[in-house]
C-alpha cells in the first residue's frame, strides 16, 4: 500500500490553504499531483482556492489516469472527483520508473469503504503514490464526533491554529468515526455536499 497520511486542520479556510501550500511546494519539485474530492461542493470549494493562489490546475478525468505515472507528463495538477479516479486492472511497475504521485484527498467521506477505495487504486498505479487526506475539525463528520470539543482542548495545549494534526491516533479516531457511520447508515445515496450525505443516509438522525 502507498504511504499514507492524515492531516487535520483547525478550520476550512485553513484547511484550504494548507492544501494549496502543500500542492505549489510539490509544483515546484515538478512533481504530478491529483487533488480528489468526495462531493461536487467540496470540488468547487476546492477549485476556488487554487484560482485565488494562482494555481494552475486542469479537471482530472478516468483518461488522465495512465498519464500520472507518465515521464513524459511532470508537474501536472489535476483536480476531479474521487469517483473519477478508477484503475479497472493492475498496472506494470517498471524499475526504469521513478517517477511518483502525489494524490491529496481534501475531505474523508463519511464512510470508510470510499476512502480505502481511493488507497486500493492508488496502490495499483504503476509508479509510487503517496496519499494523503485533509480534514478539519468544522468538517460535518468531525463535529459529529466532538471536533468543536477538540478545538478547546487544542488551544488550551498551545497548538498553533495554522498548523494540522498528523498521528496515528488521528488516523485510527476517523476510522473509527467513519466505521460508526457506515453501520448506522440506511444508505448511501450520492449527494452534491457532505451535509446532504448525512441528511438522506441518515435520516433518523445520530443516536
Amino acid at each position: 500500500m502507498p504511504p499514507l497520511d492524515d492531516k487535520v486542520w483547525f478550520d476550512s479556510k485553513r484547511k484550504f490553504a494548507g492544501i494549496c501550500e502543500e500542492v505549489q511546494q510539490h509544483e515546484t519539485q515538478n512533481r504530478n499531483v491529483l487533488l480528489l474530492t468526495h462531493f461536487q461542493t467540496t470540488l468547487s470549494i476546492l477549485e476556488s482556492s487554487l484560482k485565488s493562489a494562482s494555481i494552475d490546475f486542469a479537471g482530472f478525468s478516468i483518461a488522465d489516469t495512465l498519464l500520472l505515472c507518465s515521464m513524459e507528463h511532470r508537474g501536472r495538477i489535476l483536480v476531479g472527483l474521487a469517483r473519477s479516479f478508477q484503475v479497472t486492472s493492475p498496472q506494470i511497475h517498471s524499475s526504469t520508473n521513478n517517477s511518483s504521485v502525489d494524490i491529496i484527498v481534501a475531505e474523508h467521506h463519511p464512510t470508510h469503504t470510499k476512502d480505502r477505495m481511493i488507497v486500493e487504486t492508488a496502490a495499483r498505479l504503476a509508479c509510487s503514490p503517496s496519499v494523503c487526506f485533509h480534514t478539519s475539525l468544522d468538517d460535518p463528520m468531525m463535529k459529529l464526533f466532538g471536533g468543536d470539543n477538540l478545538v478547546s482542548v487544542m488551544k488550551r495545549l498551545g497548538a498553533e491554529e495554522s498548523t494540522p494534526i498528523s498521528h496515528s491516533f488521528v488516523t485510527s479516531a476517523i476510522r473509527n468515526a467513519q466505521e460508526k457511520i457506515e453501520k448506522k447508515a440506511q444508505r448511501d445515496m450520492q449527494t452534491e455536499s457532505i451535509e446532504d450525505w448525512f441528511r438522506y443516509n441518515l435520516r433518523d438522525g445520530w443516536s
